[in-house]
């Protein structure tokens, strides 16, 4: 029993260390030992009782580490010190390969952030440059703001009654209002639409 567990380690640690090669980068921050892992993130994992050097494993896109012994664990949402408690759970009691195993877990990388592409915002109609704005991901832009970066109103705009559209509904806002009283501006979404009408002329004899 002694040999094959030796030999299940060292094919183990070998894939793992594999695996940690390929997806690891170098970074110069010091994670934070307590952060919730997920998906991308890299530990570096031991079980002191194999007498082993530390392995990098890399949580799969799917939330979970590959541990010797045992396969795929998940741990997504879960700190180090919980992981380490369940694989010495997993190892000590459901499994049995070890009567104490010492298990530890601490992060090596932090995966980047994903690049989420800008939010969009159209806006046409009686102003000085319709246009299409982009909006990068996880900053705000108000109704005022986006007929603002439109080079705002022509002579003939009517911002009384500017027609504002988000998901097929369509609602007449006075922006005039809010720019001369300072009323609640109107934050946008992705996928709004505002349109500056003309100014109703009346002529009279």
């Amino acid at each position: 029993m002694g040999y094959i567990r030796a030999f299940i380690l060292a094919f183990s640690f070998f894939a793992i260390a594999l695996a940690g090669h390929a997806f690891a980068a170098p970074g110069d921050e010091v994670p934070d030992p307590d952060k919730a892992l997920g998906p991308g993130d890299t530990v570096s994992f031991q079980i002191a009782e194999d007498n082993v050097a530390p392995v990098k494993i890399r949580v799969t896109d799917g939330g979970q580490l590959t541990v010797p012994y045992i396969g795929n664990v998940s741990v997504s949402g879960k700190s180090c010190s919980e992981v380490a408690a369940n694989v010495k759970n997993l190892l000590e009691n459901k499994y049995k390969y070890y009567r104490v195993a010492t298990v530890k877990v601490s992060i090596e990388q932090v995966a980047p952030a994903p690049v989420r592409p800008p939010w969009k915002v159209n806006v046409f109609g009686k102003v000085a440059n319709p246009t299409l704005i982009e909006v990068p991901s996880g900053t705000t832009l108000s109704i005022v703001q986006a007929i603002s970066k439109a080079g705002g109103p022509t002579p003939y705009g009517d911002l009384g009654k500017v027609k504002f559209t988000r998901k097929g509904v369509v609602t007449v806002i006075n922006v005039k209002k809010i720019v001369e009283n300072g009323a609640q501006d109107v934050p946008l979404q992705d996928g709004d639409t505002i349109m500056v009408p003309a100014r109703t002329i009346v002529l009279t004899n």
